[in-house]
């Protein structure tokens, strides 16, 4: 009798919500999902009126209005899997993005801050429909993911590497071809030009919005094994890269051919949205050229 009541004082000291068997109910999924849609306001509020204003975000409501999209489109798929989560992993879950959230409100970070609500906003769904279909889910919310703005520390330093990047290698790749022309650092010299890579013309920005439309064909073709969609993935940026030195190569020929007023007309962007074009088609490219899979999506 002693040893059954330790027992039973031992089991009654284990909390509720750990139990292997600890489900959300249904008022507890809804509390949870009204705190995560209430957490997610502010955190797209300061992405509308910081980020999404600016060439680095503009692609930003784009992803959130498709993101919602194959979101919603995957979970119609396979909602008959849905189970709720296990209570003691969601409030763990939840408790973490929270304390994210209390620090970077502290520091005034918005990227962490945006990071925090998403995590917020994957715990509640796991609790609501448990691990299984938010494993269905991954892709759509990997690519909300990229809602999340670089920190400005981050940012500043890829566009410093990615500007002395581009000019290096459009100068080498020129120079292969027989054309006089140097660099240094970020300034490219032909001729008796000095022209300065700017921030814009590093290639962050078409990083970003080559990124989200790659990722978005990825998911809309889906007839891709897991590591062949990541192939696909993997190659966006080098060909985001790519493109950016070809357009720089292209802005050094006209500056050679017309002179350097030729950066103040339309050619200038005109070089730009080409190569994005061009990016976009390789990647297209890249899909055809790799074998396919012969069953449908649908007999996944």
């Amino acid at each position: 009798m002693a040893g059954h009541r330790a027992s039973l004082e031992s089991t009654a000291l284990v909390p509720a919500a750990l139990a292997p068997d600890a489900k959300m109910s249904r008022a507890a999924q809804l509390v949870l999902l009204v705190v995560a849609a209430a957490w997610l306001l502010p955190a797209l509020t300061g992405l509308a009126t910081r980020t999404w204003s600016t060439p680095q975000g503009a692609q930003g409501p784009i992803i959130l209005l498709t993101g919602i999209w194959a979101l919603w489109f995957e979970y119609r798929r396979s909602r008959a899997r849905a189970a709720p989560g296990h209570l003691g992993w969601t409030i763990l879950w939840f408790a973490v993005a929270v304390l994210l959230y209390v620090v970077a409100r502290m520091i005034g970070m918005l990227s962490l801050a945006c990071l925090a609500a998403w995590l917020g906003a994957v715990a509640a769904l796991y609790g609501c429909v448990g691990r299984v279909l938010l494993r269905r889910l991954a892709f759509p919310l990997a690519y909300l993911l990229c809602l999340v703005p670089l920190p400005y520390a981050v940012e500043m330093a890829l566009t410093g590497t990615l500007k002395t990047g581009v000019a290096y290698g459009s100068v080498r790749a020129l120079a292969a071809l027989g054309w006089d022309v140097a660099y240094s650092g970020s300034l490219l010299y032909i001729d008796q030009f000095e022209l300065l890579v700017e921030a814009a013309c590093a290639g962050l920005n078409s990083i970003f919005s080559l990124t989200a439309i790659g990722l978005f064909y990825i998911f809309w073709q889906r007839r891709r094994r897991w590591h062949e969609s990541l192939i696909l993935a993997l190659a966006i940026v080098p060909l985001a890269i790519f493109a950016n030195v070809v357009r720089v190569m292209l802005l050094i020929a006209l500056v050679h051919w017309r002179g350097e007023q030729v950066l103040e007309t339309a050619a200038h962007p005109a070089a730009g949205f080409l190569m994005f074009v061009v990016s976009l088609a390789l990647l297209v490219a890249l899909d055809r050229a790799l074998p396919r899979r012969v069953e449908s999506r649908r007999n996944d």
